[in-house]
């Protein structure tokens, strides 16, 4: 699809002799556009079982934005939660919040790649649960019409979603994920 627009732009462009800045901003906004398009816009019918709710963030991890987080993690309620870019200084900030959830896997780094994953009860994942709900763009926070869909939850073909939304800023450069998960 990206490659028949740059084609079509390009084909035209070759018959306008003087392209502005503002032609070539418009061409990169399509692109980008396109790469978005094949999102479904209808939402995936849940099965019957039991709710698991999900929270997915990226901390950004020089934010000091411990008191955010833990209000978020404590106002969602997640059964399951993914962290990204988490060093000590955040595990460690985060810990009150964190105290009811017995599955952990924690992998503090200080190189902005250290994962933490924390339930209440098994998860698993293969499927986006974005399908269905629409673009729902993470990243950058700011500004807004540059904002990517980069981060995403996985879960099984046989798990149905019955919300998925993009939560507030809580001082990362990406925003958060929750998603309600119907586990049959």
């Amino acid at each position: 699809m990206q490659l028949a627009v740059l084609g079509i732009l390009v084909t035209t462009g070759a018959f306008a002799p003087r392209l502005t800045a503002t032609d070539a901003a418009a061409f990169a906004t399509l692109v980008h556009l396109c790469s978005l398009l094949p999102v479904s816009p209808t939402a995936r019918m849940p099965g019957h079982g039991t709710r698991v709710r999900v929270l997915v963030l990226n901390v950004l991890q020089t934010s000091s934005s411990f008191a955010d987080v833990r209000r978020l993690i404590d106002d969602v309620d997640p059964d399951v939660i993914g962290l990204v870019e988490v060093d000590q200084r955040w595990l460690d900030a985060l810990a009150p919040s964190l105290v009811e959830y017995a599955g952990r896997i924690e992998a503090p780094r200080d190189n902005y790649s250290g994962p933490a994953l924390y339930a209440r009860g098994p998860a698993t994942g293969a499927v986006d649960s974005r399908d269905g709900f629409g673009l729902q763009a993470t990243y950058p926070t700011s500004p807004m019409w540059l904002q990517i869909p980069v981060d995403h939850v996985l879960h099984t073909c046989t798990f149905g979603v019955t919300e998925r939304r993009v939560e507030r800023d809580v001082g990362s450069d990406h925003l958060p994920i929750v998603v309600d998960l119907v586990v049959p």
